[in-house]
C-alpha cells in the first residue's frame, strides 16, 4: 500500500519555479514539448516525459496543469 507524503515547502517551492519556468506561453498548463523540455533538462528521457503526461493527465487533455503537475509529484515521493 503506497502513502502520499506531503511535499516540504522549498519542494513545493521549487516544482512551482519549475513549472512557471516551463510553462512558456503562461497559461497554466505544461503542454507535452513543454513538459518534454523540463524532462529533458532535468535529464530525463522523452519515453519517461510521454510515460508521465500518460499516467498523470487526469482529464486527458494532452497537457498537465499545475494540480496535476503538484499532484503527480506528490505522489512520486511515495
Amino acid at each position: 500500500m503506497s502513502q502520499q507524503r506531503k511535499l516540504s515547502t522549498a519542494n513545493r517551492k521549487e516544482l512551482t519555479e519549475s513549472f512557471n519556468k516551463y510553462d512558456n506561453n503562461k497559461n497554466g498548463y505544461l503542454e507535452e514539448s513543454e513538459l518534454m523540455r523540463l524532462f529533458k533538462n532535468s535529464g530525463y528521457s522523452d519515453e519517461y516525459a510521454q510515460a508521465f503526461i500518460k499516467k498523470f493527465d487526469t482529464n486527458k487533455d494532452n497537457k498537465i496543469s499545475y494540480f496535476e503537475f503538484m499532484e503527480a509529484c506528490e505522489n512520486k515521493k511515495s
